[in-house]
């Protein structure tokens, strides 16, 4: 899948049913990573790939650790709450970001 499109989902299964959240566009190891958010402002999966937003990861390495940097595209294809759903993740992507580094840390 080296710097290629795929469609592998990313999902969570809540009471058993599969909920897809994510579909994989791009997969470089060990450098980035590009999928569609499938999550619209109201917090619930979106099907159509037309009406996602777009994020991008890429890794750095920077003094002996890695530097993670992500972008996140398009979300105004989520229409109505876009503003909103954009000001809710300039306070979520660094709280989830953080959790990760801890992870990585332990």
């Amino acid at each position: 899948m080296t710097g290629s499109t795929t469609h592998a989902h990313l999902a969570v299964w809540i009471h058993g049913f599969r909920i897809d959240w994510g579909r994989i566009t791009s997969w470089d190891p060990p450098l980035a990573l590009s999928f569609l958010w499938q999550i619209s402002a109201d917090r619930v999966a979106v099907p159509d790939p037309d009406q996602v937003s777009v994020v991008t990861a890429t890794f750095t390495p920077a003094d002996g650790s890695t530097r993670v940097d992500i972008t996140h595209d398009e979300r105004e294809r989520h229409d109505d709450g876009a503003q909103a759903y954009r000001d809710d993740f300039r306070q979520a992507w660094p709280i989830a970001l953080d959790r990760y580094r801890r992870a990585a840390e332990s």
